[in-house]
């Protein structure tokens, strides 16, 4: 998906986004979710669902026990459930900060 979206956007389906949503963004549990490009606002990973992060998100990054895994930049990282901590690749920035 390479377009821009509006928010708030859930996604029910597995994406690969190479576009911008432009405010939060949600995904829902099962869904495969690989974010290449941007969202400018809140993304927030429900339980039982899978997301890469390769692109950028500008605000906070809420994982509610996904399996989540940085690799691109992030505002910040919430992780709500101990069992379920976000992942920081060596490429990872939070908060403009290397991993």
């Amino acid at each position: 998906m390479t377009e821009t979206l509006s928010a708030p956007r859930r996604f029910e389906e597995s994406t690969r986004l190479l576009g911008t949503v432009s405010g939060n963004a949600s995904i829902a549990p099962e869904v495969h979710f690989e974010l290449d490009g941007t969202v400018t606002g809140d993304l927030t990973v429900e339980r039982g669902a899978h997301a890469v992060i390769r692109g950028m998100v500008t605000g906070k990054l809420i994982n509610l026990g996904g399996e989540v895994t940085v690799a691109g930049r992030v505002g910040s990282v919430i992780d709500t459930d101990p069992a379920h901590r976000t992942t920081l690749e060596p490429s990872a920035h939070v908060n403009g900060t290397a991993a």
